[in-house]
């Protein structure tokens, strides 16, 4: 059960525990939120969104837990976010 931010937190520690990124929050709450407007233009209308199944929990909270999918795809975007 957690918030937005903490989630954020622990998603960041995942990251940087196996990619070595020394990402910010900052810069993993923006690569979640350019994961979910990716993920949210492929899911079909009707279809429980992408991010409501592998980032919420069924009380609605913020998961702390990243599959490695979405593990790589975070990484990668904090990684684009840095290039100039």
């Amino acid at each position: 059960m957690a918030t937005f931010d903490e989630a954020v937190s622990s998603w960041r520690d995942t990251i940087n525990d196996w990619y070595r990124l020394n990402a910010t929050d900052d810069e993993v709450g923006q690569a979640f939120t350019l994961l979910k407007e990716y993920r949210d233009a492929q899911d079909d209308p009707g279809d429980i969104p992408y991010v409501e199944t592998f980032f919420k929990d069924k009380d609605d909270t913020w998961s702390t837990w990243l599959d490695t999918v979405d593990r790589e795809h975070l990484a990668d975007l904090v990684e684009r976010i840095r290039k100039p």
